[in-house]
């Protein structure tokens, strides 16, 4: 059963991707966590300033961002989140340039807890429907 200390980090970290206010990362991850994202991002980041990084690069890429909460189950320390995401492509992205196209998309977050903190987050999410939405060519 997911807590409610777990459910309110989650929502609030989920609400950055929209608000842009990076000094919650701080307040809902602990100092040395670890995220794992696809490969199309690149390696796993450290840290909340790695966070913060990821969270401005989408930001920066898709101002209107919105991240909502689709559902959460969890058990003990392990909570999986099930968002939607969309916006409009604005600004370069993961090594495209801005289309001004929209996009709406489903992921995945697994968080691992440490107390009322999140220590480690798998994220995984539809990259290749992204790239499509936004007429990226794909290999």
């Amino acid at each position: 059963m997911v807590t409610s200390e777990q459910t309110q980090a989650i929502q609030r970290y989920s609400d950055v991707w929209a608000s842009g206010d990076l000094d919650v990362l701080d307040e809902v991850f602990t100092a040395d966590c670890v995220r794992h994202g696809p490969a199309l991002e690149g390696t796993s980041v450290k840290g909340a300033q790695g966070l913060k990084e990821i969270v401005e690069l989408y930001r920066t890429a898709l101002p209107d961002l919105r991240v909502p909460i689709d559902t959460m189950v969890g058990d003990g320390d392990v909570v999986m989140t099930r968002w939607s995401a969309s916006g409009t492509n604005n600004g370069p992205v993961l090594g495209t340039p801005p289309t001004g196209k929209s996009f709406t998309i489903f992921g995945f977050w697994m968080h691992r807890f440490e107390g009322d903190k999140i220590a480690e987050e798998w994220a995984t999410w539809d990259t290749h429907g992204f790239l499509g939405q936004l007429g990226v060519s794909l290999p």
